[in-house]
């Protein structure tokens, strides 16, 4: 989210696909202030960003809507044309139902 708008998907995809290296230490801060240096933060902006309550609360609330209202159990998870689609899916499964909904 500090990222800005031009670098935020750029951003998520490295930060996902690097999940295993931080998501589950607790060493995660520096591993994800360098991730945010090579998408192009400063450790200044990272710093900022950490510290932004208002940013984080977003965040927790997304988290509870997704947990209480969609009932979500996992990430990745989509939904589309409301259908639930959960990590189990492989990219060749959501794509077949998606060229689906397109065709028709």
């Amino acid at each position: 989210k500090c990222s800005g708008d031009k670098k935020y998907f750029s951003f998520l995809k490295v930060l996902f696909k690097s999940q295993a290296n931080w998501a589950f230490t607790e060493e995660s801060i520096p591993t994800l202030k360098r991730i945010a240096k090579i998408g192009g933060m400063s450790e200044e902006d990272f710093d900022t960003c950490m510290a932004n309550e208002k940013i984080e609360e977003e965040i927790l609330q997304t988290k509870k809507e997704a947990v209480e209202i969609l009932e979500v159990k996992s990430t990745p998870t989509i939904f589309i044309n409301g259908l639930e689609y959960d990590g189990r899916r492989t990219h060749e499964d959501v794509a077949e139902h998606i060229d689906g909904y397109l065709t028709n």
